[in-house]
């Protein structure tokens, strides 16, 4: 009994160092983007702590999910029609996609490495393959400056570099919550009903995005409502413990 009642308080005083460790929030920023206020890099550290991903893998999601989805469903990397590759379920749940999916993943972590993607990067692919991206990660380190080290940060890598910032407030302003790039001159030609159709499925790719996130808000909140189930059960554990001490104690005397 005394074996296990160390156990659980090695275990408390473990979990309370453990939250002692402030998360630095630079570390939660994609290269290029700021927080605009402090209540918002207050929600993402919360987020993130929450989450239960390293820093890098934060990054990764966060490039995944505001650049690199949005930038290459219109390039050749996308092994089918670009339109197919618009939609975020075809891409990560259908098994057609898996490699396309793992591709992402990938260039995201360039970007989580502190290098800027941007949509100009479209043109590099010739086709959709390992070796495609192989040579694009080659090439983007060979040939690109690392904007953030996010082993030796410093505050200027925050407040000089604003491309990825910009990418995303123009993909958000102009190109709609699934990053649909403006209709080129030949599709300003076609019939009105075609241009219908395309505004009605628009808006239910951003309908079913808003959906997405909404799961992903409540699987988080679940997480949060198991982490405090654990911590009840802990105290519970603990205070236990010691009324069982307390009664061998009295036993004693």
């Amino acid at each position: 009994m005394k074996t296990n009642y160390f156990l659980l308080l090695l275990f408390f005083f473990f979990v309370v160092i453990s939250k002692s460790f402030a998360t630095d929030s630079r570390k939660l920023l994609i290269p290029g983007t700021s927080y605009k206020n402090a209540t918002q890099e207050s929600f993402e550290i919360e987020n993130f702590e929450n989450s239960g991903l390293s820093y890098k893998e934060w990054r990764v999601k966060k490039c995944y999910r505001s650049i690199i989805f949005e930038t290459f469903w219109n390039s050749k990397l996308c092994p089918t029609d670009g339109p197919m590759c618009l939609h975020s379920y075809n891409v990560e749940e259908l098994h057609m996609f898996k490699k396309y999916y793992d591709y992402l993943l990938q260039i995201s972590e360039l970007c989580a490495d502190g290098y800027i993607i941007d949509v100009e990067d479209r043109a590099f692919f010739k086709n959709s393959s390992q070796g495609e991206v192989d040579r694009f990660i080659k090439y983007v380190k060979e040939t690109r400056k690392q904007e953030v080290d996010y082993n030796n940060l410093k505050e200027l890598d925050f407040k000089s570099k604003g491309k990825n910032q910009e990418i995303i407030k123009t993909k958000k302003r102009n190109e709609g919550a699934h990053g649909a790039v403006p209709s080129p001159k030949k599709m300003e030609r076609e019939s009105l009903s075609d241009k219908s159709v395309l505004e009605e499925e628009l808006k239910l790719l951003e309908e079913e995005r808003n959906l997405e996130i909404r799961k992903e808000l409540l699987q988080d909140e679940k997480k949060i409502l198991e982490q405090k189930r654990i911590l009840r059960d802990l105290e519970k554990s603990i205070k236990d413990a010691k009324n069982l001490i307390h009664k061998k104690k009295n036993s004693l005397e």
